[in-house]
Formats: structure tokens, C-alpha cells, sequence
């Protein structure tokens, strides 16, 4: 149910597949952005994101570029890029995305609760936890300010998570 803004003839990488990257790259330990365009051409990374079957996304599209007579996207050619998937971060912070974001994230939440400990009882509470996060940032970026305690300019939000799973329930950005 996202938004895609972007000219459907253009898009190289489909949206299923940066947020497949976006997802499994910071799970492998690699949490920058630019890490991207290190990982971008490695096998394993490029079979689990891609929407193609079989050994497809390992071969090197044809160096002439696409068929000419073939409208629509790109067969894209290795990961995305830290522009690239940048550019996801914009799109998924839109005010008609962030919505759908925040909903999958409780569904999944949802979800993982009523999976857990089958044949027995439920947990009866939950906890709701609540914290900061400090979020370093280099350069000029809107929403970011000084933090005397940090003694450094970073992004300060406020997480909320379930203590017991340890499921992200929200995020938000705070002055």
C-alpha cells in the first residue's frame, strides 16, 4: 500500500527490493548507508532481495543497456545504491507513507504476540517501553540539532517497543 512517486518507466530497482536491502543490510551488521555500495555486488545480498528467480540476478544485464522495444523498468544490475536507497528514506518519510510504515509495524508486532508460546497461555501484560535514541548525524540535516550531553549534532527520537519482544511499535522525531 506504499506510494511510489517515481516515473514507472525509470525505476531500476522496484520498491519490494529496496525495502528488502534496506531490511537485511543493517540485520548483517552493516548499518550505514554507504556500506550499500560496498554489499552491492555480492551474491547472497543480490539473490535475497531481488524479485527474480533462480541465479537471474546474478548475471550482468547486457552491457547494451536494455531492449530498446521493451517498455517499463530496468532489470536492475547488483544492489542499490546509497543515493538510491536514500532517496527510500525520503519516499517511505512522506506523510501518506509514514502512516502505512507505522501500521505494518504494529500488525507485525501483532502478529509476533499472538504466535508466541502456542498451547500455552498468552502473556497477560505486556510492556510498552518507551526511550531515546541518540542518532549521530554529519553535516546539515533538516531536524537534527546540537545535544549538549552528546556534545554532538544527532537526531534525538523517541522508540516505542514492546520490553518482552523487543518489536518496534514507533518512532518519532523530536526537537
Amino acid at each position: 500500500r506504499l506510494v511510489d512517486p517515481r516515473n514507472p518507466d525509470r525505476i531500476t530497482h522496484p520498491m519490494a527490493e529496496l525495502l528488502r536491502s534496506s531490511l537485511l543490510l543493517p540485520l548483517q551488521g552493516w548499518f550505514d548507508e554507504d556500506d550499500a555500495d560496498f554489499k552491492r555486488n555480492d551474491p547472497a545480498m543480490r539473490v535475497a532481495v531481488s524479485d527474480r528467480r533462480g541465479v537471474s540476478p546474478l548475471l550482468p544485464r547486457d552491457p547494451s543497456g536494455e531492449d530498446p522495444k521493451a517498455p517499463g523498468p530496468q532489470t536492475p544490475d547488483g544492489l542499490a545504491s546509497q543515493p538510491t536507497l536514500s532517496r527510500l528514506n525520503a519516499v517511505l518519510s512522506q506523510e501518506s507513507n509514514l502512516s502505512v510504515v507505522r501500521e505494518g509495524l504494529r500488525e507485525l508486532a501483532s502478529r509476533r504476540i499472538r504466535s508466541m508460546r502456542p498451547g500455552q497461555q498468552r502473556l497477560r501484560y505486556l510492556t510498552i517501553d518507551v526511550d531515546s535514541l541518540p542518532v549521530e548525524v554529519h553535516g546539515h540535516q533538516p531536524g537534527s540539532a546540537y545535544n549538549g550531553y552528546y556534545r554532538q549534532t544527532m537526531y534525538h527520537p523517541l522508540v516505542a517497543s514492546i520490553a518482552e519482544t523487543g518489536d518496534l511499535l514507533d518512532a518519532r522525531l523530536r526537537e
